[in-house]
């Protein structure tokens, strides 16, 4: 599970066991480049109570003076404190094991910024991740589409409440925790609610300056004692009242940018509007960068050093791209992927499939896929025509032609692999892939 979530230069994990009460709990950065928390392993603590693993940050109370590296986390919740989950801040996702009370806490932050996972399976297993794809890499856990989530998703574009597109797992909600013990069971608890509004008493001074603290205490704890902040800064009120905020905290450096189109029309303005986001951000002693784009900006210079990937479901637009490629806004080595048999295009056939190969312009690459069903058929015509292959769930989800099992990237590639193997076709490496593509 912790393989699925790994990424390359990851600064620090942290896993415990305890065989007797039944829990494993692990964490490991999903970032590439260690920042200076997680070298200090800040996300996985220990203490002679509980083990606490965190994705993201959780805020502790601290003074509105300027902040200092150290200062503003604290990623130990502590089960046994009176404020604890009430007492949570920051935006977090976070396991948490109770040692004396051998209870388990799934908690999310306030607002959701940190997405939280878990699996109910039979006599109370819980299985839990940030990523549903790891909790998917446990083989007691079987992907089965949940008609209810799936409906959702169709109807609203999104997957809401605690609902996911598979049975069995859910998502912990905003500012939810969820404890599980071995007597009690699962139960979920709402720790925040959007605060009802109440008019506030006192002159407008007071209220103002209530206001800029809480603003103040907030920003602190998202800046982290970090000695370096960048802003996206169009000078409006938002981001005017951010950039003196950061001064306001003392932060040593402070970069804006501001980025603006100048187009025939409407020129003037422009200059008026960047020269005013200047002029602000230099006042409060930021290092100002614009970036401005205009009539005579031509793009086909950076376009000309991609090699895009050509996507065909007819041959017309093999066609198409043979026009390009006259008119200079494609350039040699071409490669093509023949996608067949969705509604509406070239079916999925091998003879379908041979007239696409043969209009491919000479000299070009290219790699074959079948839609949905016709993913297995497409892609083994493909590596006999001595084409390359298109593979994974984008495609095709199920495993089997009877569309029942569900299927994993993993397991779609290693059988297409063993197929190619089988029939004289070796998996190229990435130096000969580059090669293939003329990006060597």
């Amino acid at each position: 599970m912790m393989r699925c979530t790994a990424s390359p230069g990851s600064a620090s994990s942290g896993m415990f066991l305890e065989q007797q009460a039944a829990i494993a709990l692990a964490y490991l950065p999903s970032t590439g480049t260690p920042s200076e928390h997680d070298q200090q392993n800040q996300h996985w603590q220990e203490s002679g109570s509980s083990i606490a693993a965190v994705d993201g940050f959780i805020f502790k109370e601290q003074s509105l003076s300027p902040v200092n590296p150290g200062e503003i986390y604290t990623t130990m919740p502590d089960p046994a404190a009176k404020t604890f989950p009430e007492g949570l801040g920051g935006h977090f996702a976070a396991a948490v094991w109770d040692k004396l009370t051998a209870t388990l806490w799934l908690i999310r932050d306030p607002a959701g910024i940190k997405p939280l996972f878990y699996y109910h399976g039979d006599n109370d297993l819980i299985i839990f991740a940030s990523e549903i794809k790891s909790i998917l890499a446990h083989p007691l856990v079987q992907a089965e589409i949940d008609e209810e989530g799936l409906t959702a998703y169709l109807t609203f574009g999104y997957i809401p409440g605690a609902l996911s597109i598979l049975k069995r797992i859910s998502k912990v909600l905003p500012g939810e925790a969820i404890s599980l013990h071995q007597n009690s069971g699962l139960k979920r608890h709402q720790y925040w609610r959007l605060p009802s509004f109440a008019n506030g008493e006192g002159d407008i001074q007071s209220l103002a300056a209530d206001v800029r603290a809480q603003f103040l205490k907030e920003l602190s704890q998202h800046i982290a004692g970090h000695q370096k902040a960048g802003l996206y800064f169009s000078a409006g009120i938002d981001s005017t009242i951010v950039l003196a905020g950061l001064k306001a905290l003392e932060c040593p450096e402070i970069h804006t940018y501001t980025v603006g189109f100048q187009l025939k029309s409407g020129s003037e303005r422009l200059k008026s509007d960047l020269a005013f986001a200047e002029g602000v951000a230099e006042s409060y002693g930021a290092h100002h960068h614009t970036l401005v784009f205009d009539d005579a900006h031509d793009p086909s210079e950076a376009l000309l050093k991609t090699w895009p990937e050509l996507e065909v479901f007819e041959i017309g637009m093999i066609n198409y791209a043979k026009y390009l490629l006259r008119k200079e806004l494609l350039r040699e080595p071409l490669y093509f992927n023949l996608l067949l048999g969705s509604l509406g295009t070239i079916p999925a056939r091998v003879r379908d499939l041979d007239h696409m190969v043969d209009t491919v312009p000479e000299g070009a690459s290219w790699g074959a896929t079948g839609l949905g069903r016709f993913q297995l058929p497409m892609t083994l015509a493909a590596i006999m025509k001595g084409g390359h292959v298109r593979i994974g769930l984008e495609d095709n989800i199920f495993y089997d032609n009877d569309r029942i099992i569900l299927a994993t990237n993993a397991q779609l590639i290693t059988r297409l692999a063993k197929f190619a193997k089988d029939l004289g076709r070796d998996i190229s490496s990435p130096e000969e892939t580059r090669k293939v593509l003329g990006i060597a």
